[in-house]
């Protein structure tokens, strides 16, 4: 941050009365106190200028005025915007680590742990782009909100067996962490604590009891999500996140370009595939009611959706930044409730079950679609079976098949006999599928 910049951030926090400019009571060697007590704070000489450079070594035990003083606590942006310093030595009596106490000490590349440490704040290390690797001490019971935000060159972190909260944004924008480490008491995961990392897996630990919306969003090179058999309240299938039972879908790895929803799924949870930058398109199960906000957030490359007929909700910038969506299939005859902000824009081709067109041009925001057109037939049960079929242009899936089946156009012409799970069609129509007493009818585009 440039100087004058700082200058003028510093004086809006001065009129707010975060920190005052002579802050300390004294100085030894080289250090600012404040004193509390029979404690003392480590503070900065001025709040306008960076104070500290080089290696720093807070001591355990600072004399003044002929009484000892024990140091237990780093204050709030003690140490920040220090952009010279390099190397960092806790004392063994530091309890307590302050808000942004070290943010922005971009050459901060080594920090010497205490073991006592119990509170790390908000945002204290973020923007330390040259730290590589943690290990966070067992004393520690808490990663609070963006403790490492922006730590570009951080590597690898291993959390102590105490960690139990880990915040929001706690390492988002940690670019280069490829390996993670939470400990065994981890019950809390923050919304976005992992996204925009390096991460390639993720293991969830049986403690964790609360995942907030999506934390791995932007993390483009994971792979998998797996979950401790013995957690009671998520699950894994084929890498991706769900809740227990699989009712609902909560993150999908931004690494994978394509996934079959289980017919177990009743909600998209917020911002479930978001940033999935390789998903060209999706299908979603007739079980799904609602879809929450940002699920399909900044999917850039999703040209084609088709939701399901039970859908009733699909929350605000679900479809926001998809840039390529071209047609949207929707099998529910009542118009699903949305926001003015659920699509990017209303450019897409909407799709809609025959006779409800009408129903569609006249529902809030629906409305703004500017080409809707009724399916012929949709995709209708001939019988009633749990056979899986759709189409996405024209290539035909057909899921929950352990048999061989045979496509027929609406002329009853075989067009396909086998059990591969796609068949690419030969053109647009009506097409029946057939596997033993089961049959399904798709219209292809």
């Amino acid at each position: 941050m440039k100087t004058q910049e700082y200058r003028s951030l510093v004086g809006i926090f001065l009129l707010m009365g975060i920190f005052r400019v002579d802050a300390y009571d004294f100085q030894s060697g080289g250090i600012y106190y404040e004193i509390n007590g029979e404690e003392v704070t480590v503070t900065r000489e001025s709040a306008f200028e960076p104070t500290y450079e080089g290696d720093v070594v807070i001591p355990s035990i600072v004399s003044y005025d002929g009484e000892n003083y024990s140091v237990t606590s780093i204050g709030n942006w003690a140490f920040e915007g220090c952009a010279n310093l390099k190397k960092l030595t806790l004392p063994e009596s530091l309890i307590t680590i302050g808000d942004y106490s070290f943010s922005g000490c971009k050459r901060l590349g080594e920090v010497i742990w205490s073991e006592r440490i119990e509170v790390i704040g908000k945002y204290a290390f973020s923007g330390c782009i040259s730290l590589q690797s943690i290990v966070i001490p067992a004393s520690v019971k808490r990663i609070n909100e963006g403790v490492f935000n922006g730590c570009t060159g951080l590597e690898s972190v291993v959390m102590g067996d105490s960690v139990e909260y880990v915040g929001s944004s706690a390492f988002l924008n940690c670019t280069s962490l490829e390996s993670v480490s939470p400990g065994d008491a981890v019950n809390y995961i923050g919304e976005g604590a992992f996204s925009s990392t390096s991460l390639e897996s993720v293991m969830i630990p049986a403690s964790v009891a609360t995942i907030e919306a999506n934390p791995f969003v932007g993390s483009l090179n994971l792979k998998e999500i797996t979950v401790s058999e013995e957690n009671l309240a998520y699950s894994s299938l084929d890498g991706v996140l769900y809740n227990k039972d699989r009712t609902t879908l909560c993150a999908c790895p931004g690494g994978k370009s394509s996934i079959e929803i289980p017919l177990s799924v009743e909600h998209i949870g917020p911002s479930a595939f978001c940033a999935c930058a390789g998903l060209l398109s999706v299908t979603i199960p007739p079980t799904v009611e609602s879809i929450e906000a940002s699920a399909f957030g900044y999917c850039k490359e999703l040209t084609s959706v088709t939701i399901g007929k039970s859908v009733s909700r699909i929350g605000e910038y679900t479809f926001d930044r998809c840039d390529n969506l071209q047609d949207i299939y929707i099998y529910a005859e009542l118009p699903p409730v949305i926001d003015a902000n659920t699509f990017e824009d209303y450019e897409a081709t909407l799709y809609v079950p025959a006779g409800s067109k009408s129903a569609y041009q006249k529902a809030s925001y629906w409305s703004n679609f500017t080409n809707i057109m009724e399916s012929p037939t949709g995709v209708e049960s001939v019988d009633n079976n749990d056979m899986r079929v759709y189409a996405v242009g024209h290539t035909l899936y057909v899921e929950y098949v352990d048999e061989a089946y045979r496509v027929y156009t609406a002329m009853g012409q075989l067009v396909y006999a086998g059990d591969e799970s796609t068949v690419l069609l030969p053109g647009a129509g009506l097409y029946i599928v057939c596997a033993g007493n089961r049959s399904q009818k798709v219209w292809v585009k």
